[in-house]
């Protein structure tokens, strides 16, 4: 009777260091995975609301530039059609300042797409970098970006880091981190 309880406590023994090493194995290949949502992370990045009150600075000066340029010409032409004998010579100024007026806002939008481009490309890796701190910090093999354009089409709330990683970069972009 003796033998029989000695083999099955040997038996027990290691079918719990085979159920133990089993499951410390599975933990380790366990990868660990969250996401968020992009457009959330992105509008409430504090970079992004920095670069977009320069932008809107930026496109206000030039609107002032235009504006006081659009007035001009109004004056000019005010002028013109107040006076009696107008002369090739006369409208000459006013199609001048017409031709500068326009081209000064041609080349305002372009600048606009142009800064506006360059200010998202620097957004977009500055919060890159950091997402990938986070990922690294925190002990994620995936963080995952939902856009809505079905690339991930169902994930449980609980994997959700989106406020986690805004607070994570915020604080990281105030040098907080």
């Amino acid at each position: 009777m003796k033998g029989k309880n000695t083999g099955l406590v040997v038996a027990l023994v290691l079918l719990n260091l085979a159920l133990g090493s089993w499951l410390v194995f599975n933990k380790k290949n366990e990868k660990k995975i969250g996401y968020v949502f992009i457009q959330e992370v992105f509008n409430d990045f504090d970079m992004k609301k920095e670069m977009e009150i320069k932008f809107k600075h930026t496109q206000s000066v030039r609107q002032r530039i235009l504006d006081s340029l659009g007035f001009e010409l109004k004056v000019m032409d005010k002028n013109l059609q107040a006076m009696k004998n107008v002369k090739p010579e006369d409208v000459h100024p006013l199609k001048v300042r017409e031709e500068e007026f326009i081209a000064k806002k041609k080349q305002y939008t372009q600048d606009d797409a142009v800064m506006s481009k360059q200010f998202d490309k620097q957004i977009i890796a500055q919060l890159n970098q950091y997402v990938k701190d986070y990922g690294k910090e925190k002990g994620y093999d995936y963080v995952l970006g939902n856009d809505g354009n079905g690339s991930l089409m169902y994930a449980s709330e609980a994997d959700n880091l989106t406020k986690e990683v805004i607070q994570y970069i915020n604080d990281k972009y105030k040098g907080v981190k």
